[in-house]
């Protein structure tokens, strides 16, 4: 009797030990080249944050000690392409004014500096750009947006346009939470406190209201 053998023609799924080595071998190198990436970037954000709370508290002793006003001005341009975002900027500004603005006057402040005819432009309040110690400002790294800066004098939060912050003479200073975010949903919040200028930084998107209540 002729025995046919039965061939089995199912497919074999699955890797082979050498394909998984091949596969690992590529993970580990993507890892190692993306690290040192990713380290620079971490230690960018770190150095920022560190930086801007370190800027406010000298903004508080030079106001006292000078006698003279600071504000802190964040730039947020509005977002009409979400894959390019515009430039966000941050300067400061020293006048003599002794007065914080008022909600309708930070809406007159915005639409002034807006201005193209340079005497439309000039401060009444007589504020102009601190070059020397805008210089000492951190660059915003890649990643890193300001999202929003919620004052205490204000209704809203200032999410487009430009938010002022002051730093009086008296040693008081706008009670303020700036909201900065990052990537893969990273949040953090430096919250400016009204007599001391301290400014905390928390690990997380806060609201002001929160923040206050503490």
């Amino acid at each position: 009797m002729l025995r046919f053998l039965r061939v089995n023609t199912q497919k074999a799924y699955g890797f082979t030990l050498i394909e998984l080595m091949v596969v690992t071998a590529i993970i580990g190198g993507m890892i190692a080249i993306a690290m040192p990436y990713m380290s620079n970037r971490n230690a960018a954000t770190k150095s920022f944050l560190r930086k801007m709370t370190i800027a406010s508290r000298e903004l508080h002793t030079k106001a006292k000690l000078q006698g003279v006003t600071y504000r802190l001005v964040i730039e947020m341009p509005p977002v009409t392409d979400v894959n390019r975002p515009p430039e966000q900027k941050m300067w400061i500004e020293r006048g003599n004014s002794q007065v914080v603005l008022s909600e309708k006057e930070e809406e007159n402040e915005r639409e002034r500096l807006e201005e193209t005819d340079e005497k439309l432009r000039k401060d009444p309040k007589g504020f102009e750009v601190d070059a020397v110690f805008s210089k000492k400002l951190p660059e915003l790294p890649p990643g890193l947006r300001f999202e929003k800066v919620e004052i205490t004098r204000l209704k809203s939060p200032v999410t487009e346009g430009k938010a002022f912050i002051h730093y009086l003479s008296q040693g008081l200073v706008d009670e303020a939470a700036i909201h900065i975010k990052g990537e893969k949903n990273q949040a953090w919040t430096i919250a400016i406190h009204p007599l001391t200028g301290k400014a905390e930084l928390i690990s997380k998107s806060t609201a002001l209201k929160e923040i206050k209540s503490q």
